[in-house]
């Protein structure tokens, strides 16, 4: 079972610049060390969302290992420092998680079309 952890931020529209800023400096952390969460930011262009929300999502195999992240993020200190600079142009902040669904594929012999007997 695949989790996918997802982090909504909605931000200070008027501080936009700023608060991307630090978020190029989350993405550079992240890059530079190893064994942090690796996610994919993405911001909403037509969505039910505002667009000055910031999406952060990373796939983890357990619900443990996504709960594992944020407790990461949260113990770290050069993590720590750049949300304490960032947490001032928050409007909104959510935790989402997620779990994939996944149903096996039909046997090849279920999907075969049977064929109908004639009865003349």
């Amino acid at each position: 079972m695949a989790i996918k952890l997802r982090l909504l931020q909605t931000y200070d529209a008027s501080h936009e610049a700023e608060f991307m800023e630090l978020e190029r400096k989350f993405a550079a952390l992240e890059r530079q060390h190893k064994d942090f969460p690796k996610g994919r930011r993405y911001k909403p262009l037509s969505a039910s969302l505002p667009v000055n929300t910031l999406v952060w999502e990373a796939t983890f195999p357990t619900l443990n290992e996504a709960h594992q992240a944020i407790n990461f993020f949260a113990g770290n200190e050069q993590h720590e420092e750049l949300a304490r600079q960032q947490r001032p142009f928050f409007k909104d902040v959510r935790m989402e998680f997620l779990e994939e669904l996944s149903w096996p594929e039909a046997s090849r012999k279920q999907r075969t079309c049977r064929s109908i007997e004639r009865h003349d």
